[in-house]
């Protein structure tokens, strides 16, 4: 038995359960029965944006140069895999890949300041950030 879906929403051919794996394609939707108009606005956004703000290497896990690297005064990859710690001004910092972290999670990016300077200035920053 065939499983039609028309233009006015009605469906036969279904048996009690719902819809089988694999059963609804452009061979079983009538001409014209999804549109544009039909989708809402927050779908069709997220299909038009692509993959522009995926995390790659979110959970911490990869990390093929090293898992750790010390005395970092500056910018370094020195950890996690496409994860950049830069520092200006902060002080001096080893920063690591640890198997302690949040629930859910394995891995987690660790800075830990292991050398304070003593008061930061107007210019002094530092931050993480992720190369795609």
């Amino acid at each position: 038995m065939a499983i039609v879906i028309n233009g006015s929403g009605t469906v036969t051919g279904l048996a009690v359960g719902g819809l089988p794996d694999g059963t609804v394609d452009e061979g079983t939707l009538a001409s014209d029965s999804v549109t544009a108009a039909k989708i809402p606005d927050t779908v069709e956004a997220g299909f038009k944006s692509g993959r522009k703000n995926i995390m790659f290497n979110g959970d911490m896990k990869i990390s093929q140069r090293t898992t750790s690297t010390t005395g970092v005064t500056s910018a370094t990859y020195g950890a996690c895999d496409r994860f950049k710690f830069i520092n200006s001004g902060l002080g001096t910092f080893t920063i690591s890949q640890e198997n302690d972290a949040p629930d859910g999670f394995h891995k987690s990016f660790k800075m830990n300041c292991t050398t304070a300077y003593g008061s930061a200035g107007a210019g002094d920053y530092n931050y993480v950030s992720q190369k795609n």
